[in-house]
């Protein structure tokens, strides 16, 4: 059985901040990674109607941001890059 694990890493770059949520769950179906943000967009059979990652969009972009999603190794990466605020 594998141990499911997601790992998160903050990363800072020239002027802007990464934020990656990776697991190892396999990734994303590659029918609907184009379209993963668009509302009503699911891969669960089960439970929830698709909504949650149109939301973290807006919220991200919201704040000039960017999210993406991708697939990398065993796993789905989504990458949030935020820009950094002068202290």
């Amino acid at each position: 059985i594998m141990k499911k694990e997601i790992k998160i890493a903050l990363i800072k770059e020239e002027n802007e901040i990464v934020i990656k949520f990776k697991d190892n769950a396999g990734g994303i179906k590659k029918e609907i990674l184009e379209d993963i943000f668009e509302p009503f967009i699911s891969s669960k059979e089960h439970s929830g109607i698709g909504v949650g990652l149109n939301i973290a969009r807006k919220i991200v972009e919201e704040q000039d941001g960017l999210i993406k999603a991708y697939n990398e190794g065993d796993g789905a990466v989504f990458e949030i890059r935020l820009k950094s605020c002068e202290d």
